[in-house]
């Protein structure tokens, strides 16, 4: 009778965890079951057999957890239309969820046979890797990687064990909330079934020092979050996409900082009405800007440098640092390369440069690396090379500041990086009104807290 109770609930195991999958992704109210949402896929996991339709049910439940959380991509420019061009990605990647949800099934089951783990150790670790290769393989295809759907995400709103990501990020966040998960599945096993006895310290050991992990990290984000939070920064005024030089009202500012003086102005990403033109001294020399530009009709551009020319009028009339979203085209002796860019102009230093969105969207900004059946787009941008750190004085203090553009925000490789420079503090600019849903939105406030908290640094963004 017991095996007959078994098999049926095992076949459906992998379709629970991908109810509390979707529900902790995608939801502030179902952030929470993160600690239990991977127990039924444990239970498949660790089972003596099961079921071949285990593997069915848990391909259902990897394309149904990527299909709803990744529903927001159907919105994405949709318009006026049902659904938006970004429909056959959306098909594809919940086609791939699925595939590598049923391998590390196969793959824990193969483990378990050989070695036994308790689900503490087994879980985590098999958890962690098939995020991290999900990723990896998107980056061979899209030449970023796939950086959404990951369960430690969940754990943001959380005051203490989201302390632990400037330990190590996304992945060690996944790591402690999918051990939690796993020691709930020793501690089940060891009250509900008899075992060897050998079988029943591994699991008692493993569910002692989760429950010792989990308290050393509480007590970390309390230490934490009672540090202090360091002296005031610059004042920061984030700016609409009305508010353009050279039409910028010192009045609007004004009451935007209550009479104070503003030290930075953070337009949102491609607000900028002029694009930004920067020549190569060998292009110059050789007479070839024109002629490299000409496809883009901006040769009036080169010639009075009407953007530069309003970014900086309006820089020293303000006398505050402006970082704006643009697009800016590099002319070189070879040609010319079109980038989404953050300018920066400050009234002492003048024209500081760009920084160029480094993390393009895959079909959309950049062409897929390969399978063109993902690209939606034929425009695309060049990726830039660059991590842009920039200068911020103010009448108190001289801050270095690191700028960052809508899908950076996703890459946390990206923020460790320039972090390392010693910046005070991250801006981002993005633009999200292109999802009616407002689910992008939401999804990239987790992350800007997330980015927050991993490099210690305040930010602010504009979208």
């Amino acid at each position: 009778m017991e095996s007959k109770l078994a098999a049926p609930t095992l076949a459906v195991s992998p379709l629970l965890t991908a109810a509390l999958l979707c529900a902790s992704l995608t939801t502030e109210w179902g952030a929470s079951l993160c600690y239990v949402a991977l127990v039924p896929f444990a239970y498949a996991l660790i089972a003596p057999s099961v079921p071949r339709a285990t593997y069915a049910a848990a391909y259902l439940a990897g394309l149904a957890v990527h299909l709803v959380s990744m529903s927001w991509l159907l919105d994405c420019y949709r318009y006026e239309h049902a659904i938006g061009p970004y429909a056959v990605q959306w098909f594809w990647i919940g086609t791939w969820g699925g595939f590598l949800l049923v391998a590390a099934l196969a793959l824990g089951r193969i483990i378990t046979a050989r070695w036994r783990l308790p689900a503490t150790l087994l879980l985590p670790m098999l958890w962690v890797t098939y995020e991290f290769v999900r990723h990896e393989m998107a980056d061979l295809v899209t030449g970023t990687g796939f950086p959404w759907l990951k369960l430690g995400t969940s754990l943001v709103d959380t005051s203490y064990f989201v302390q632990v990501a400037d330990l190590g990020g996304e992945y060690l966040l996944s790591f402690l909330v999918v051990m939690i998960n796993g020691a709930l599945v020793d501690l089940a096993m060891l009250l509900a079934v008899s075992e060897k006895r050998s079988r029943r310290q591994g699991r008692i050991a493993a569910t002692l020092v989760s429950t010792l992990t989990v308290l050393l990290a509480l007590g970390y984000g309390y230490w934490r979050t009672n540090q202090s939070p360091g002296s005031a920064g610059p004042s920061v005024v984030l700016m609409g996409e009305l508010d353009l030089p050279p039409l910028l009202q010192d009045e609007r500012i004004s009451a935007a900082t209550n009479g104070r003086h503003a030290d930075l102005l953070l337009w949102p990403e491609m607000a900028y009405h002029h694009t930004v033109i920067d020549i190569d001294h060998d292009a110059k020399a050789g007479g070839v800007s024109h002629h490299a530009i000409s496809q883009v009709s901006m040769v009036h551009d080169i010639e009075d440098n009407k953007a530069r020319r309003y970014l900086l009028q309006s820089t020293n009339e303000l006398g505050s640092t402006l970082v704006i979203g643009c697009e800016r085209i590099h002319i070189t002796s070879e040609g010319s390369r079109r980038y989404n860019s953050l300018a920066c102009v400050d009234p002492e230093e003048g024209y500081q440069g760009c920084y160029d969105k480094v993390n393009l969207v895959p079909g959309a900004e950049a062409a897929m690396q390969s399978a063109e059946l993902f690209d939606a787009s034929n425009f695309a941008y060049s990726r830039g090379q660059d991590l842009g750190i920039f200068r911020l004085t103010s009448k108190t203090a001289t801050y270095r500041f690191a700028p960052a553009i809508c899908y950076d925000l996703c890459f946390g490789k990206h923020f460790r990086s320039v972090s390392a420079e010693n910046v005070d503090f991250l801006v981002q600019s993005g633009a999200e009104g292109q999802d009616d849903s407002g689910d992008i939105a939401w999804l990239m406030l987790r992350y800007a807290r997330l980015r927050a908290v991993e490099n210690r640094r305040a930010l602010v963004r504009n979208a």
